[in-house]
């Protein structure tokens, strides 16, 4: 339950890294949700539960809903690229890393569905996000940051890729990132789950 390898790299170095440990980067489709649920945790209307099915204490998901909301600033897995027959929206696709073998990175590939049209604040819980984790509706409580429940959306745009960030009074949600970005507090959440089936 840590941002990791904050500072080793760009966007496709940081994904090299995460599946050198057999770990992967989480995608907008897993971490969104997981931070609403780690906000309702918080506010005691959900609990939480470690990889080994133990409850997680209190004082552990305090902790971490303050570094969700408060200090984050990862890669999400995800990149947009144009689709020759203009079938996904904007005429993008959206293309996720499932494995790094050999000094190759092997990616799915599909069409980018419906989200916002325009960049602004976003409703970001379960209900306004699509199959691919990004939000449709606008945030109904204007450009207003509301942990776990609205980020200001930057719309994908063509070979970029996605990115995460908070501090106290905002959060963002970036699909118009540059992969080559790599600074000190930029890294990844990850997860065991390689498989997307």
């Amino acid at each position: 339950m840590s941002q990791m390898f904050n500072g080793q790299g760009d966007f496709f170095e940081l994904h090299r890294r995460a599946f050198s440990t057999g770990l992967k980067v989480m995608d907008a489709r897993r971490f969104l949700p997981h931070l609403y649920k780690v906000n309702e945790a918080m506010h005691e209307k959900g609990v939480l539960y470690g990889i080994n099915g133990n409850l997680i204490e209190r004082e552990r998901v305090v902790n971490y809903t303050n570094i969700l909301n408060l200090d984050c600033y990862v890669y999400l897995n995800g990149q947009f690229k144009k689709n020759n027959k203009e079938k996904g929206f904007r005429g993008l696709d959206f293309l996720e890393i499932v494995d790094y073998v050999q000094g190759r990175y092997i990616s799915t590939r599909s069409p980018l569905l419906p989200c916002l049209e325009e960049s602004c604040w976003a409703d970001i819980t379960l209900e306004s996000l699509n199959r691919q984790g990004f939000p449709t509706k606008r945030s109904p409580i204007g450009d207003k940051y509301e942990p776990g429940k609205t980020a200001y959306f930057a719309i994908p745009s063509e070979s970029s890729v996605v990115r995460f960030g908070t501090d106290s009074n905002w959060a963002g949600l970036d699909c118009s990132s540059n992969p080559d970005i790599s600074n000190s507090s930029l890294g990844v959440f990850t997860t065991a789950e390689v498989s997307l089936n």
